[in-house]
């Protein structure tokens, strides 16, 4: 192994003033492990300074690229080049050793230009490391280490900086993620680290902006992470972060901001795989002390975390969410991709307005321990063909604050609303109940209902809908200014 200063060694001018890249791609071309030619050796030093790349390099498995001062990176300057570095799944065909990229600046010059354009796409490669690298302005993608024809390992991407501005075309800002050629069956994709990133995306476009995309990965970790996108006009899958097809993975401590003001957007959004190729459900994920703020505009209805799709033992634990939690409901038209919950738990979490689930298929949901502002709805969605819900637990000290002058919705069959704390103001309250049950078999059991304010409109606490069947309300305490309602009364 040699490291290769690539000015003193090779020449390459790191004025800007001519182009750099002619001079390092020979020297890639050239080096090799032993007498295979398909993988280099080498590590490239690029010396403090700015390097023109006329074309893009295209490096060998193994190679190891880095900047000798990481508190003073060389820059390197692209201007219609799609690529600063590319290394596509057809190269050195059967090496899938990865390349390394360290305390290296990237900047796009024209990011004006509709041409997509990336920083760093490596492909179908193991142990793939971006770590304390930056891109500025590139209208495509920032960093980007992607399975097209095969499962990879252990990508890393650690302690970047994208500064994007996501023109025409735009999608993602850093990512990992397997594109929809890929089967989610057969390919996965195993491992990996997203830790300690930054991304900002401006509010300059009219494209899809997303600052992290992970799908279809097993073991991999997302953590320590800043995303921040803001007030753009976006796309319908877009999110500061989207998980799809995640299988026992971790996201935790990272503070997810989207500003977005379409509806039905997300800071981060959770589902499964819709890729062509076959169905991928999202399990044993642990989503835990992250920071999400959304935009909060009246009648938006973006959020900070929205689930979807098929969920198997999700849990959401110990977040600040500073907007709704949202499940959406997915009407088929994904014909991969099922709408069910399947040991969903969310605990311990302040949500900054409500909770909505409008899910027809729920196998054991459990909240516990959240505080929850505005309101909660179990809703399963009027378009589904059918429902099936089976033990959905609303219970164990959740504290619930109506200040949005609406009722907790319970029309979710099987459920049960145990052993919570209900605050109101009942002077700025205009419905005449607390509690809507609106399906077979729901409880409204043991909880704690508390009122301030003068009361006007409040008669009772549970509303019960005509003909419902199997349902319980008892043992509920009534105490400020609604402490002399009824406890139930129908609607």
């Amino acid at each position: 192994m040699a490291e290769i200063n690539v000015v003193t060694d090779l020449g390459a001018d790191n004025t800007g003033n001519t182009d750099a890249s002619g001079v390092i791609q020979s020297s890639i071309n050239n080096d090799k492990d032993g007498e295979n030619h398909n993988k280099g050796i080498n590590t490239y030093i690029f010396p403090p300074g700015t390097y023109r790349f006329d074309n893009y390099l295209t490096p060998k498995p193994g190679q190891k690229f880095k900047g000798s001062d990481p508190t003073d990176k060389p820059t390197i300057k692209t201007d219609g080049v799609p690529y600063a570095f590319f290394l596509p799944s057809n190269e050195y065909s059967g090496e899938y050793s990865g390349c390394e990229f360290r305390s290296l600046k990237f900047r796009e010059v024209d990011r004006t230009s509709s041409a997509p354009s990336v920083a760093i796409q490596i492909e179908d490669r193991d142990n793939v490391l971006i770590e304390d690298c930056k891109a500025i302005g590139y209208t495509q993608y920032g960093f980007v280490i992607q399975a097209v024809t095969r499962s990879i390992v252990n990508p890393r991407m650690i302690g970047n900086t994208v500064k994007k501005h996501a023109e025409s075309g735009s999608d993602i800002a850093i990512g990992l993620l397997v594109d929809s050629p890929i089967d989610p069956v057969t390919y996965d994709s195993n491992g990996g680290v997203v830790a300690g990133n930054r991304v900002f995306l401006s509010e300059e476009t009219t494209a899809d902006g997303v600052c992290c995309k992970i799908e279809n990965f097993r073991n991999i970790t997302v953590q320590d992470n800043t995303f921040h996108r803001g007030n753009i006009q976006t796309g319908s899958n877009s999110a500061a972060l989207t998980l799809i097809g995640l299988r026992n993975s971790t996201v935790k401590n990272n503070t997810i901001t989207s500003l977005v003001d379409t509806p039905r957007l997300a800071a981060v959004t959770i589902t499964s795989s819709q890729d062509a190729g076959g169905s991928r459900y999202t399990l044993d994920v642990l989503f835990l002390n992250n920071v999400l703020n959304g935009n909060t505009t009246p009648g938006l209805e973006t959020g900070a975390l929205l689930l979807n799709g098929d969920l198997r033992n999700v849990r959401i634990i110990d977040n600040e969410i500073n907007a709704q939690l949202e499940y959406n409901y997915t009407d088929g038209s994904a014909p991969t991709m099922a709408s069910n919950i399947a040991l969903l738990t969310i605990s311990a979490n302040e949500i900054g307005t409500y909770f909505k689930c409008t899910s027809n298929k729920i196998d054991n949901m459990t909240l516990s321990g959240n505080t929850i502002e505005q309101h909660l709805k179990m809703i399963p969605d009027a378009s589904a063909p059918s429902v099936s819900i089976t033990n959905v637990n609303i219970d164990n000290s959740n504290t619930i604050n109506l200040s949005s002058g609406e009722p907790i919705h319970l029309e979710a069959p099987n459920t049960s609303f145990d052993d919570n704390i209900v605050t109101v103001d009942a002077a700025g309250y205009q419905t005449n109940h607390l509690v809507r049950i609106a399906a077979d078999y729901v409880s409204v059991t043991n909880n704690n209902f508390i009122g301030s304010g003068t009361n006007q409109n409040i008669q009772c606490l549970v509303s019960l809908e005509s003909g419902i069947t199997g349902w319980s309300v008892n043992g509920n305490q009534k105490s400020g200014s609604i402490s002399g309602v009824d406890d139930l009364c129908s609607s």
